[in-house]
């Protein structure tokens, strides 16, 4: 089991080929911006022809502007190498765009740096499209018939809504796309009606392509003899979309038996013809207009950029949004960005050295605008001197679990001004002079966070120093965490009385002090969290995050804790090792039987 667990699998080995079947099941946003970050392998696999044989920019067509869209579609056609087999895009504005998909050889004119070894494989099906879907394209009649012969591999052809395009086209593909099976031939009931032979492209069809199966011809102002003649023409139809075809008159029983195998969807779905008969070409225009809106993220100010950003992963920031396009590339490596850096869920699983380069590099970044920073596990002073040094603007700053000494923030404290939330809590190595300075130098401190595990605050010379210092320099303080501290009642009245303003005192575990619920009622009204107080002990049927990395920190302290035990030096009964360590009373009483 450990040897399946640790098995490591080489992805940066697999095949070219084999790698592109499983991109093709990412969206083209995962395969152009993340997968070519990975690595080496990927980044070339992703720029090979196997990640480039479908390709379907529907969505995004219809968002970009023609210029962008042009060079996209250019840049993809041409990874593809000749083996695109499938091209959904909508809203094509200019005949040269299209002339360069159909084109057989333009892959190879100069501009494309083709590697040998995908050469042949590259002219050998430079022909290979099978689906080709433009619909609300404005490519032309004439661009049509001249590039007709280079479709002769398509089998699903989509030209619905296209206005410029009219009988002659359809006749040129019918002549030279011989393995046509679907064609898509819909369009806007106001393009229909100004066309001076409607029947003809209908007469197209039924003349050049025998082999289609499917067939739509939505809203196109043909007459019922001009749908008999496509189905006599056309032996092999089995669905015939005819919506919005109103001149059409169906007779279900005859169409039933003479064409049992034929799907007829139409003529006449009244709602959507109402709809559309009230449109003008004007009201049209609008709404495509509409529809291929765009909207220039892009340009958007770097602090709305900013303010967006904010709401993403630390993940998403670093390896995502840089690779999207410059101007985003440079709003993530501004300042507005990184006003709010939370670190702590990577802290605690990173090494000491790469928590101190992420670290110095996003704090750095933020220019001095740092508002909020939160990480856990601090190994050394220079890095709590270094964030002292761009804290100008610094209002929340945690720092759990970190080995920062009581000097450095005592000689640190006076830039910190700004701060209104601070939490300190598990760091053994601070002490009452620390929370002093502290005190004196933060006159905002809204908020502190001291709580401490019972083997540090056991191991404590004066246990109620750093509480007296609290109650004599915050007195603005209105959240107060305390837990696990060696103090007495007095001291926790010390502070009530010195701090007015406190709405929220979190003593848990502090297991000297005994407090009367209706006295504290009576004489600090504004305290809020009255019920708190007097379930003083850690234990109990929860744990959260925060309990269980206690646990696990006492644990590996426990024989040391039963040794002092034993031999006198900890003048403590069973039930103060339960809160220190807790677990279950039977587990303790099993190891101190040992």
């Amino acid at each position: 089991m450990e040897e399946e667990q640790s098995e490591f699998r080489h992805w940066d080995e697999l095949l070219p080929d084999v790698l592109g079947l499983i991109f093709t099941n990412l969206s083209l946003q995962e395969l152009l911006t993340i997968i070519p970050c990975v690595c080496k392998s990927w980044r070339k696999t992703v720029r090979d022809p196997h990640c480039w044989q479908d390709i379907d920019l529907d969505e995004w067509s219809c968002r970009w502007q023609p210029h962008q869209l042009d060079r996209m579609l250019r840049m993809l056609v041409r990874r593809s190498s000749g083996s695109l087999r499938n091209l959904h895009v909508s809203g094509l504005k200019n005949d040269s765009i299209f002339s360069f998909i159909t084109e057989k050889g333009s892959l190879f004119n100069g501009n494309l740096d083709v590697k040998w070894h995908f050469l042949p494989f590259a002219f050998a099906s430079a022909g290979s499209l099978q689906v080709l879907r433009l619909p609300h394209s404005k490519i032309s009649d004439s661009i049509v018939e001249q590039t007709a012969p280079r479709l002769s591999t398509v089998t699903f052809l989509d030209l619905s809504y296209c206005p410029k395009i009219g009988a002659q086209a359809i006749e040129a593909i019918g002549k030279h796309c011989k393995l046509l099976v679907t064609l898509c031939r819909n369009m806007y009931f106001p393009d229909s009606a100004g066309k001076v032979e409607p029947e003809d492209e209908a007469n197209a069809i039924a003349a050049t392509m025998p082999g289609l199966k499917h067939l739509e011809l939505g809203f196109h102002l043909i007459s019922t003899e001009c749908v008999l003649n496509i189905l006599s023409r056309c032996p092999q139809l089995e669905h015939l979309d005819i919506n919005g075809c109103v001149t059409v008159n169906r007779d279900l029983k005859f169409f039933e038996e003479k064409y049992p195998k034929l799907k007829i969807v139409g003529p006449l779905v009244g709602k959507v013809f109402k709809e559309y008969e009230n449109l003008d070409s004007t009201i049209i225009d609008q709404m495509e207009e509409e529809q291929s809106e765009f909207r220039h993220w892009d340009e958007l100010l770097p602090d709305v950029l900013g303010l967006i950003f904010s709401y993403l992963s630390l993940k998403e920031l670093l390896e995502v949004i840089p690779c999207v396009c410059k101007s985003w590339s440079m709003a993530v490596m501004g300042p507005l960005c990184w006003q709010y850096i939370d670190l702590f869920q990577w802290s605690i699983r990173c090494q000491p050295h790469q928590l101190d380069r992420m670290l110095r590099m996003l704090v750095t970044r933020s220019s001095g605008s740092l508002r909020s920073l939160h990480v856990a596990g601090l190994q050394n002073e220079s890095n709590f001197s270094f964030i002292t040094e761009n804290a100008g603007s610094l209002q929340v700053l945690r720092l759990p679990r970190s080995e920062i000494s009581g000097p450095i923030v005592e000689e640190t404290a006076q830039r910190l001004s700004t701060i209104t939330f601070l939490d300190l809590s598990h760091c053994p190595k601070i002490g009452a002079k620390a929370i002093e300075a502290i005190g004196k130098h933060c006159k905002f401190l809204v908020t502190l966070c001291r709580n401490m595990h019972f083997l540090d605050s056991a191991g404590k010379v004066e246990p109620e120093d750093e509480a007296n210092a609290i109650a004599a320099t915050m007195p603005r303080l209105k959240h107060l965490e305390l837990r696990c501290h060696f103090i007495s009642t007095e001291c926790v009245l010390n502070i009530l009385s010195g701090c007015p303003h406190l709405e929220h005192l979190d003593i848990k575990g502090c297991l000297e002090v005994e407090l009367d619920h209706q006295f504290l009622k009576d004489e600090f009204p504004k305290l809020k969290n009255l019920l708190e107080l007097r379930l003083r002990n850690v234990g109990g049927p929860y744990i959260g995050y925060h309990e269980f990395i206690d646990w696990i920190y006492g644990f590996s302290y426990l024989r040391m804790w039963v040794e002092c035990w034993l031999n006198g030096e900890l003048k403590l009964p069973l039930s103060v090792i339960e809160c220190a360590i807790p677990c279950p009373s039977f587990i303790l009483q099993f190891l101190l039987s040992m």
